[in-house]
């Protein structure tokens, strides 16, 4: 269309604006289509209130919305997702994918670290020398209970011969290391109770892990106990592996564990995998 036909529009436009006739609101709905039509506005035809504009505006702020809605379901951090220290609520430690909200140990005895991965939805921990390992971030994971919850979470040994499970977690202000496999592969406990290993106190047991076979494990820390399970992904029946009194006992870590803390997994010169990690908060039972 030339500049004569844009002008003329325009100025047709603009005469309808001034008129007062009783048909001026239907008239100037058609001509609203025209000029939306045709992309000529002529000045000062009520842009904000028009239907063309609020329709617009509509649209924009409906594309914001579900732009912010894809791209909260992409990173996976929904609201339902997000980490919530509620009695009985599932907060996922590791989300299969990736590593979000995970630290690689590196300091002291992890420096040499084998490679950390995930696989198939399970966290692979390649052997180190002599250790690998991870922990949650507490700038992502806030809040956590360090008393009256319980850690569910599936690890199988891929090879090697020392543990390849070391769950460091938090007792009150303490923290503990849950033992599997180590000592040659069989020994079960947790170091330390009032500075004894996994293989000198109470907690000490033995089980032949075998090779690439997922173990099932809780670990739940009461202001009561301190106690584990574990079971065979095929079947067989949940085992009790110890149960300690809590209030009896003073806990500790070695300092090889420490950058484990608050919360995390390592292995000791083993290849190691992780798979649906999480914690749980339970209620505190009442005396």
């Amino acid at each position: 269309m030339g500049r004569a036909g844009e002008k003329g529009i325009t100025e047709m436009g603009n005469k309808m604006i001034q008129s007062r006739h009783n048909g001026r609101a239907a008239s100037q709905c058609v001509f609203v289509a025209i000029f939306c039509f045709l992309g000529v506005w002529p000045v000062g035809f009520f842009p904000e209130k028009t239907a063309c504009s609020q329709d617009r505006k509509s649209s924009t702020e409906s594309n914001s919305i579900r732009a912010k809605k894809n791209s909260s379901q992409k990173d996976g951090q929904s609201d339902s997702s997000k980490p919530k220290s509620e009695i009985g609520a599932q907060i996922r430690l590791f989300n299969g994918k990736d590593l979000s909200g995970l630290k690689v140990l590196e300091k002291s005895y992890f420096d040499g670290h084998g490679k950390i991965l995930v696989k198939e939805g399970a966290l692979v921990i390649d052997k180190g020398m002599p250790g690998s390992g991870i922990a949650i971030d507490p700038k992502v994971f806030k809040n956590l209970p360090k008393m009256n919850y319980e850690i569910r979470f599936d690890a199988k040994r891929i090879e090697g011969d020392d543990f390849f499970c070391g769950l460091t977690f938090p007792v009150n202000d303490s923290y503990c290391t849950m033992i599997l496999g180590g000592w040659g592969g069989g020994a079960i406990g947790l170091s330390n109770i009032d500075t004894m290993s996994a293989i000198e106190n109470e907690t000490s047991t033995h089980e032949d892990f075998k090779n690439n076979v997922w173990y099932h494990i809780r670990l739940k820390v009461t202001n009561e106990k301190i106690s584990a399970t574990l079971q065979e992904e095929k079947g067989k029946e949940q085992k009790e592996l110890f149960s300690v009194v809590t209030n009896d006992h003073k806990f500790d870590i070695w300092w090889e564990q420490e950058p484990a803390r608050p919360l995390g997994f390592t292995t000791w010169s083993t290849k190691a995998a992780f798979r649906n990690i999480v914690l749980i908060p339970v209620s505190k039972k009442k005396k």
